[in-house]
């Protein structure tokens, strides 16, 4: 599944997601300063967390969050938010579509 965001900061990007509803794993392909970064799922009590090295991505709704783990104290913030801002799904339409 690809899912476009668009952050309180102002990023606007595509995530692929790879679940798999037998076993609860999943991946997800996600572009962080100009490199594309593979991300798992990892243990969450709420929504759906994966992580790439330094990286969190946590999602839950139609919302997300990108947080670095060498960053303040958890929950791992930069500068008391996350990375991006608050990243929200966007509905792709074709250029020339009506809103």
């Amino acid at each position: 599944q690809r899912i476009q965001y668009q952050c309180s900061k102002g990023e606007r990007f595509y995530v692929d997601y790879w679940n798999s509803s037998a076993s609860g794993q999943g991946i997800a392909l996600l572009p962080i300063e100009g490199q594309t970064n593979l991300f798992v799922t990892v243990l969450s009590a709420s929504g759906a967390r994966y992580q790439s090295g330094q990286w969190t991505w946590w999602s839950k709704g139609n919302q997300a969050e990108l947080y670095d783990a060498m960053s303040a104290a958890p929950p791992k913030k930069v500068d008391g938010e996350s990375v991006l801002g608050v990243c929200r799904e966007k509905e792709d339409k074709p250029q020339g579509s009506k809103p």
